[in-house]
């Protein structure tokens, strides 16, 4: 498991690898250069916000909560690279 899924999977995250996903053109083609590594995170809707009641969009409770763990995730990341 790669550091970012470890940190992923560490804040309770279910993480897959090098599986099929919608809309990863991107990370495929932009990825397959040598020296560069592509991520793509998807998420639900539910991590974020209440699927019941969007229109709370970022004043719900779990947008900050699914933001601060994305912090930990990649400020631990950044350090690690550092």
């Amino acid at each position: 498991m790669t550091s970012l899924a470890a940190a992923l999977a560490g804040e309770g995250w279910r993480v897959v690898s090098n599986k099929i996903y919608k809309g990863g053109y991107t990370t495929a083609h932009y990825g397959d250069f040598e020296g560069v590594d592509a991520i793509q995170i998807e998420m639900c809707q539910r991590v974020y916000m209440d699927e019941l009641m969007p229109e709370e969009g970022p004043r719900h409770r779990s947008f900050d909560i699914a933001g601060n763990a994305l912090r930990r995730v990649f400020t631990a990341l950044a350090a690690r690279i550092a």
